[in-house]
């Protein structure tokens, strides 16, 4: 099963001016895990989803690689759309848009609409 975008993450923030606390923050980012954050969070988003939205999302790096597998579902849970993509992590900035945009020409646009309209 899948999980829910960007599940277990921790974001730190700080103000964009507060280059101190900026630099301080550094040591605590992980690349990899700030990529993979990102694609799920972009997958979502292009979804129009949110927390009681049935979306799940997970991308993971390995040997250079990111592997992104993402689903939508009806509400009752009987019609899904998964989605499954690997691209180097040089170019995997953009995968999470690029997969919903293609999740919703196989089927998944009227999965969300139905979602959407609380009947799917």
């Amino acid at each position: 099963m899948l999980p829910a975008p960007a599940q277990g993450a921790i974001f730190v923030a700080c103000r964009e001016d507060d280059e101190r606390h900026f630099s301080l923050c550094q040591p605590l980012n992980d690349p990899d895990t700030a990529l993979c954050t990102k694609i799920e969070r972009d997958f979502l988003r292009a979804l129009l989803g949110g927390c009681s939205t049935p979306i799940s999302a997970l991308a993971e790096i390995e040997d250079g690689d990111v592997y992104f597998s993402g689903q939508l579902l009806s509400l009752d849970g009987a019609r899904n759309v998964t989605i499954e993509k690997i691209l180097p992590t040089g170019i995997a900035t953009g995968i999470g848009k690029t997969a919903a945009g293609e999740l919703l020409e196989r089927g998944g646009q009227e999965i969300a609409e139905g979602v959407r309209a609380g009947g799917e």
